[in-house]
């Protein structure tokens, strides 16, 4: 099949994105500690290891479209950092989307073995993302920003811009995703969850990292006085793996409601 093309706008224009929004947590102590020409070759290590060498050549994949037509396409993602904030972003498309979701799981781990443990919030919606221009508008980085904020562990949450879409095996592949999480939101902030957060343990998993990862939290932990964004990130691991074929169910049922309607149908 030959891949679809599609006219390009600039980054002026508005389009329809997914925005991956990072803090980097500790980084005043990390930046005090390391300084500033320091803390930017581990912020260039990164973007280079979980991006660049990545995307550098264009992801090739094969999609699966909501009518079960397949597609063959490049992941082209933009990335910005400033201060304490990283930034991924990519044009939406449902059939696309899943590999952006794969991309920011491995993101997360890279960051942590390198010295960055990351709190993260999931967007998607109409925005300006000019990088040459450095502006940056529109609702889907508000959503990001306050969801950010709201939640008390090293995570990503998806915010409720997704309740308005419909969560499916087209659109993200269900084993980088944990539905119905609401454990590491703050206090006052349940609204701005969508119940849906991203299970980058399962990466962790995947790539044998797993006791390297819980080192270098614990010793994150040991230096800092908000230990409950780590003991919630502990609980998470516990939780990823206590519910890791969830999904295998909710295929099934699926499978069983496709045929009792395709049975309906036929005895009409």
């Amino acid at each position: 099949m030959t891949p679809r093309q599609e006219h390009k706008l600039p980054e002026r224009d508005l389009q329809h994105y997914a925005i991956a929004l990072f803090d980097v947590l500790g980084f005043s102590d990390l930046h005090k500690n390391l300084g500033t020409e320091k803390l930017y070759t581990i912020y260039e290590a990164l973007i280079d290891r979980a991006i660049i060498e990545k995307t550098k050549d264009g992801i090739k994949f094969l999609g699966a479209t909501r009518e079960g037509i397949f597609v063959v396409g490049n992941l082209e993602i933009r990335y910005v950092y400033f201060s304490d904030t990283i930034i991924l972003w990519t044009t939406y498309r449902e059939e696309f989307f899943p590999f952006f979701v794969t991309i920011c799981s491995e993101f997360m781990v890279d960051a942590i073995i390198i010295g960055l443990p990351l709190r993260g919030a999931m967007t998607v919606g109409d925005a300006i993302m000019d990088r040459d221009k450095g502006i940056f508008l529109g609702e889907p980085l508000i959503e990001a920003a306050r969801l950010e904020k709201a939640q008390n562990w090293i995570g990503l949450t998806f915010g409720t811009s997704f309740n308005t879409m419909s969560i499916h095996e087209a659109m993200i592949n269900f084993t980088d995703i944990q539905l119905n999480y609401v454990s590491q939101m703050k206090e006052g902030y349940e609204s701005l969850n969508s119940r849906i957060v991203l299970d980058w343990p399962v990466k962790m998993r995947e790539q044998n990292k797993t006791e390297i990862i819980k080192k270098k939290l614990m010793d994150s932990m040991n230096l800092t006085e908000k230990k409950i964004y780590y003991q919630n990130t502990f609980a998470f691991f516990d939780h990823s793996e206590k519910n890791k074929d969830w999904h295998i169910e909710m295929k099934k049922q699926a499978r069983e409601r496709h045929k009792q309607t395709n049975t309906t149908a036929n005895e009409k």
